[in-house]
């Protein structure tokens, strides 16, 4: 399996340096589409796709609940804290419901 995967990624290489250089500037999306026969170069892709978007959502809920325990805890029961990181997390269903400020 890693033998394979290393031919595959030296012709993926060997692709790629042939190839003039308007065609090297592709989005990840693009350059996908050229993976039909490099099975391992496509999982590696489909990888790095779903990364940048599963950093950064998991970034900004340790920011959230760090931001929420450290100026919060003081003051509110658990159950509050628990609520309030939940908001903040959902911010976008809360912000579309237009009687949530009412109900609270």
């Amino acid at each position: 399996m890693i033998l394979q995967t290393a031919r595959e990624l030296e012709l993926w290489h060997r692709f790629w340096t042939l190839k003039d250089e308007e065609d090297t500037n592709l989005d990840f999306v693009s350059v996908l589409a050229k993976t039909e026969f490099y099975k391992a170069i496509k999982k590696a892709i489909m990888v790095c796709l779903a990364l940048s978007c599963t950093t950064a959502s998991t970034k900004r809920t340790f920011s959230t609940l760090r931001r929420v325990k450290t100026w919060l805890k003081s003051t509110m029961a658990h159950e509050g804290l628990s609520g309030l990181c939940l908001i903040s997390l959902h911010r976008k269903l809360v912000s579309n419901d237009q009687n949530f400020k009412e109900r609270l």
